[in-house]
């Protein structure tokens, strides 16, 4: 994992190549893209991917409420 000010042609984001740019925590940083597991998944992550299968259908009905509980923190802090 690299981290960088600016790259030749700019800020970075995204994949390119086999690295992904992103922005976390206010640092911009360079990483290697991961591989596909050849590993079958457990039991226990099965079970897990079948919960978050239904649980982020239900979850996601309520974005504009959340979009919305969201909007007044974020326009205090471009303010600032």
């Amino acid at each position: 994992m690299a981290k960088y000010s600016e790259a030749v042609f700019g800020t970075i984001r995204g994949r390119v190549g086999e690295g992904i740019g992103v922005l976390s925590k206010g640092l911009k940083i360079l990483k290697g893209l991961s591989s596909p597991s050849s590993v079958p998944p457990s039991l226990a992550q099965l079970s897990q991917r079948a919960i978050w299968g239904l649980v982020t259908p239900f979850i996601s009905t309520f974005t504009d409420i959340i979009n919305l509980g969201w909007k007044a923190p974020a326009i205090r802090q471009r303010k600032k």
